[in-house]
């Protein structure tokens, strides 16, 4: 698991994957740029963060994509005219789990302590000043829309979220963008 940490293969996957390429392709610093990556950030209309799932939700309602588009009653969780039990999809709430003996002692000695945390940050350093760019955006982006944070206040959702985008300096995103999609 050391090995895997440091591979090539397996650092900066959000870079290489805004870059256009295969997530687990050798990391070509030439090629997956952190500029080109921020400006394809850019140029994509939504994009949600895990770490604000309810912002996430409610800036995708928000996009005139969404509001063209009638919504998929899988993906939703939304029942369909001919909604029988063999048809309806199933949410088990499980997430993936590595069961996996040898991991297991990885992430218990290993990873714990040889600060493993500080490992992966020294070889994804690209994927988190796209990441941090990436926040910055979206903050930006949901504080951009006219009374949406208001809205969202008066009706409790997103509040840690909206504090923490207040905490961001985001400044004026069209400049933001003009200037990495300039230096990309």
């Amino acid at each position: 698991f050391v090995e895997n940490l440091q591979s090539p293969r397996y650092r900066n996957i959000l870079t290489k994957m805004l870059n256009g390429a295969y997530a687990y392709n050798d990391f070509d610093e030439l090629k997956h740029t952190v500029p080109r990556a921020k400006a394809r950030l850019c140029s994509i209309a939504w994009f949600g963060l895990s770490e604000m799932p309810v912002s996430s939700s409610v800036m995708l309602y928000e996009t005139p994509q969404f509001r063209r588009l009638l919504p998929n009653p899988v993906a939703f969780g939304l029942p369909t005219p001919d909604a029988t039990s063999e048809n309806v999809a199933e949410e088990t709430g499980a997430l993936r789990v590595n069961s996996d003996s040898e991991y297991k002692e990885f992430l218990a000695t290993s990873f714990t302590n040889n600060d493993g945390a500080s490992v992966v940050r020294k070889h994804n350093e690209q994927d988190i000043e796209v990441f941090q760019f990436a926040e910055k955006l979206f903050c930006g982006r949901l504080f951009s829309i006219p009374g949406l944070v208001e809205e969202m206040k008066q009706k409790g959702l997103g509040m840690e979220e909206i504090q923490r985008c207040a905490s961001i300096g985001f400044g004026n995103i069209e400049q933001l963008c003009y200037n990495v999609q300039n230096s990309a």
